[in-house]
């Protein structure tokens, strides 16, 4: 009787983890060619060809724009947007393009510019601010046409 007391606690004590610990990971979402796990508290806006995450707290914000460009480069891009945004001169990694940036408010940003494989598509992320779930929803992003 002891065990099997012991084997049902058990078992209430999983199921209650689980239970909490998936309340807990981000959702999958598609918006459009877009697939992304949102972190749980995070909002999106759709409007005028942008797709923008909200932290919970607005500390941080990912903005993505998809540049439908045949006959320009990654690095194009990133440098006509550096001059729009003042930002840092572009630096190349394996085909993508970054640049960091400062807004009027003072808040820190970076913008990547990449190339979706297959395509005369360029993605454009416009990371704002900083939170610890950034990294992850950054990660997770995939282009599912």
């Amino acid at each position: 009787m002891a065990m099997a007391r012991k084997i049902g606690t058990w078992s209430l004590l999983a199921i209650l983890v689980l239970a909490f610990t998936s309340a807990a990971y981000a959702r999958v979402q598609r918006f459009g060619d877009i697939e992304a796990n949102v972190p749980p508290g995070w909002t999106v806006e759709e409007a005028e060809g942008e797709l923008i995450f909200f932290a919970p707290d607005y500390s941080a914000s990912l903005v993505i724009v998809i540049a439908e460009e045949s006959g320009t480069t990654a690095g194009a891009i990133a440098a006509e947007m550096s001059q729009m945004f003042n930002g840092s001169t572009p630096e190349s990694s394996d085909g993508m393009y970054s640049f960091e940036f400062r807004t009027a408010e003072g808040v820190d940003g970076y913008v990547l510019v990449f190339p979706v494989e297959g395509t005369d598509i360029y993605m454009v992320w416009s990371v704002i601010g900083d939170h610890p779930d950034m990294m992850a929803l950054l990660d997770s992003i995939q282009w599912v046409d």
